[in-house]
C-alpha cells in the first residue's frame, strides 16, 4: 500500500518505442505489398485487352480477306506486307508502298483516310500488323498468316498474336491462330 498522494513506482501501460516501430514496419510492408498488387494487376488487364484487340484486328483481317475472289488473292495480294500504326492512332504507314494499303482490310481497301477504320486505330495505337503469303503443298491453296506485334506493359515488353487462314480457289477458307 501506498501513502496517500504518493505515486506508485509501476509505470502506466503504454507501448514501447520499438513496438511502436516494428508496427510501422509491418504496415509499411503491407502497404507497399498492396500497391505492387494493384501495379501487376493493372498491368495484366492491360495486356489481356491488348491481345484482345490484336486478335480482333487478325479477325478482321481474316474475315476481309474471305470475301475477296481467288483472283485477289492469288494475283493481287502481296507475299508479304506490314501495316504499323502509328502511336497517336490517326495514321498508319505500309512497309511495301501506298499501293498496298489495299492488302489489309484495316484500311478498308481505299487510300483515302476518311476511310480508314479509326475506331480499331485508336485502341490499336502502336501495332503492328504482318501479313505472309505462302502457297501450300496442294495446288490453288495460298497459307496467308497474319502476326500482330506491340510493346506493353512497365518494361515494355514486346507482345505477339498470329493466325493462319488457309484460301482455297474452289471455297475452302480455314484458319486457326495461335
Amino acid at each position: 500500500m501506498h501513502p496517500r498522494g504518493a505515486q506508485s513506482k509501476q509505470s502506466s501501460p503504454a507501448f514501447t518505442l520499438a513496438e511502436v516501430m516494428m508496427a510501422t514496419v509491418v504496415t509499411l510492408v503491407a502497404v507497399v505489398g498492396l500497391i505492387s498488387a494493384v501495379t501487376m494487376g493493372s498491368e495484366m488487364l492491360d495486356i489481356a485487352r491488348k491481345q484482345t484487340v490484336a486478335m480482333q484486328i487478325i479477325r478482321n483481317e481474316i474475315d476481309g480477306i474471305h470475301l475477296q475472289n481467288w483472283a485477289m488473292v492469288s494475283g493481287t495480294l502481296p507475299v508479304s506486307a506490314t501495316v504499323t500504326i502509328n502511336d497517336n492512332g490517326t495514321d498508319f504507314t505500309v512497309s511495301t508502298g501506298a499501293a498496298d494499303k489495299q492488302a489489309f482490310a484495316l484500311t478498308n481497301y481505299s487510300s483515302s483516310p476518311a476511310n480508314y477504320n479509326l475506331g480499331l486505330m485508336n485502341v490499336a495505337k502502336g501495332f503492328t500488323l504482318s501479313l505472309t503469303k505462302s502457297a501450300t503443298s496442294q495446288a490453288n491453296l495460298w497459307a496467308l498468316t497474319y502476326t500482330v506485334t506491340w510493346n506493353g506493359g512497365n518494361m515494355r515488353k514486346g507482345y505477339s498474336r498470329s493466325s493462319v487462314t488457309y484460301y482455297g480457289k474452289t471455297g475452302l477458307n480455314l484458319y486457326y491462330q495461335k
